[in-house]
Order: structure tokens, then sequence, then C-alpha cells
């Protein structure tokens, strides 16, 4: 990110945050009441904390 980042900008990234309970309870009846959904699409689930981690890298 810091490649291609402009000094002092700002990114913006959106994901489910697994480590919450709520979000492990609406994919699960999501996938219950829209079969074939992304549900399966979100290849790896990130944490708040895991998220930060990686970026801060």
């Amino acid at each position: 990110m810091a490649r291609i980042l402009r000094a002092g900008g700002i990114l913006i990234i959106g994901t489910p945050d697994y480590s919450r309970v709520l979000w492990r309870a609406i994919e699960f009846f999501y996938g219950i009441i829209v079969p074939g959904g992304y549900k399966e699409k979100h290849i790896t689930r990130y944490t708040f904390a895991r998220l930060k981690m990686i970026l801060h890298d």
C-alpha cells in the first residue's frame, strides 16, 4: 500500500469483522435464506486486529 498510496493519503477498506459474533450469525442465516449467495466468496475472514496488523506491515 505504501507504494501506491500518496503520503498522507487515506485508505478505505470495507470488510466484515469476523471477531464479532453478529457477523457469523448474519452469514449463517444468509446462507440459509439465500443459498448460493456471496457467503462462500469470503475466502479470508479478517478480524479488525488482524487487518490492522497486516496493513501496519
